[in-house]
């Protein structure tokens, strides 16, 4: 009888033992495969944001050109050249800015009238100190598009 208990306790420590490494191949072969598809999944967003990324730049290009076109349409129409002045000259013209803003080395002067807003920039490193370049927008912000707009925004300008 003896014997058939300990025939039962070897037995069942054999079982569970061999149960025990089968479950662990299990686990080993689970955490492989979950480690496979989450590399598959990271990998596809990776790819995904690469895309996007590169769809954004071509957009801003696109935009950057269209902006570029629409301030060389604003220069041909303008019927006052802001480039190569400087601020004190520009307040004593036009009146005191809305709003002047440095950044870094550039310096922005914002003159609002009721329907336009007329940015004008300066480098700060260069030694004229003259506006370099600037832009008529909307009050929205949107850069103006149309001869008409732009003629009327200098009129209003004018008048300040």
């Amino acid at each position: 009888m003896r014997a058939i208990y300990i025939y039962f306790i070897l037995s069942f420590f054999l079982i569970s033992g061999c149960t025990t490494v089968k479950i662990a191949k299990e686990i080993t072969k689970a955490g492989q495969s979950l480690k496979v598809s989450v590399n598959k999944i990271a990998q596809k967003k990776f790819d995904l944001n690469k895309e996007n990324i590169e769809k954004e730049k071509e957009e801003i290009q696109i935009n950057k050109k269209n902006n570029e076109e629409l301030i060389n349409k604003q220069m041909e129409v303008a019927s006052i050249n802001f480039i190569g002045k400087k601020l004190n000259h520009l307040i004593k013209d036009y009146g005191k800015p809305s709003l002047i803003r440095e950044d870094g080395n550039v310096k922005i002067a914002r003159f609002d009238t009721n329907n336009c807003r007329f940015f004008i920039f300066f480098d700060m490193r260069s030694d004229k100190s003259g506006s370099e370049y600037f832009e008529i927008r909307y009050i929205n912000g949107d850069l103006i598009d149309k001869k008409n707009k732009i003629k009327n925004c200098y009129k209003e300008i004018k008048k300040i």
